[in-house]
């Protein structure tokens, strides 16, 4: 089950420098794919903080942008001009601000949250990560931020179900059936990435086996593609895997074998989609 490294993704196009760029979006497919690594390698230089995972919370604020500025384009123009017109006597029960006021405002709920990054001098910039957002997040948020820049990663399916099975065995709350559906967050988020075409400036698709190699190729390019300084990410993190918090996230783990993983993933409903994706990828499934 050995992993081939995915060689058929466009390269980015680099940013200019820091100065030039703007947050920065980690977006890993599913759990156990090897996002903390990335987030703790990208922020080990002095000029960038990635935040962990903030969950579905801030799917809503894009689809609350999304859904007022809809409201703005269908409802509220006619309205508006008849204000114009007629003044507050005119029907204003539909006049709603522009849609660019509520592209501010989700600008600005993000500037607040996270732009006050912790360990850095005056001019860092920030960003998170997140395990179950695909492409169409990372299309909203560069909307709002032209000089964003998206990673996606992906790890093999077969190694990332091999950990997610030793979460069963570690962390009492970890089902069976949650294993399931974050492979299909794997599925979901893969998926949402897979399109025609050249990728956009803004986005760099990496693997989670291209990452571990440490090749200076591969650090190199993700150090241009999210504007940090050539040389700039501290490289030993690399070598330092955490899979939990405290102590036991250091302390090596037994995982299963090839064949329990095998029969685990057969028994998955989406085991022919996440096959077919994975094999689009270069991956080995057998």
């Amino acid at each position: 089950m050995c992993a081939r490294t995915p060689q058929d993704a466009p390269q980015a196009t680099p940013a200019a420098n820091s100065s030039d760029s703007g947050p920065v979006l980690l977006l890993c497919s599913g759990q156990r794919s090897g996002s903390t690594l990335l987030q703790r390698l990208v922020s080990s230089g002095p000029d960038l903080w990635v935040w962990g995972e903030p969950g579905p919370g801030v799917r809503g604020f894009q689809e609350a942008d999304l859904a007022m500025r809809g409201l703005s384009d269908y409802r509220s123009d006619q309205g508006a001009a008849e204000i114009e017109r007629e003044g507050p006597p005119g029907f204003i029960a539909v006049v709603l601000p522009s849609r660019e006021v509520y592209r501010s405002a989700a600008r600005a709920w993000f500037d607040t949250a996270f732009a006050d990054v912790p360990h850095r001098g005056p001019g860092a910039r920030w960003g998170f990560k997140e395990v179950l957002l695909g492409r169409s997040f990372a299309e909203w948020f560069v909307d709002l931020y032209p000089r964003a820049r998206v990673v996606h990663m992906v790890r093999h399916p077969l190694h990332a179900l091999r950990s997610l099975l030793s979460w069963e065995e570690q962390i009492p709350k970890w089902t069976p059936d949650r294993t399931a559906e974050a492979m299909g967050n794997w599925l979901d988020v893969v998926d949402s990435f897979h399109t025609s075409g050249d990728d956009p400036p803004w986005l760099l698709r990496l693997s989670y086996e291209e990452l571990i190699t440490g090749r200076a190729d591969v650090l190199d390019r993700l150090e241009a593609h999210v504007g940090l300084a050539a040389g700039s990410l501290d490289r030993s993190v690399l070598q330092q895997r955490i899979h939990r918090p405290g102590d036991i996230g250091r302390v090596p783990r037994a995982l299963p074998g090839d064949e329990e993983v095998a029969l685990r993933f057969a028994a998955l409903e989406t085991g022919s989609r996440i096959r077919d994706h994975a094999e689009r990828l270069g991956y080995r499934m057998t």
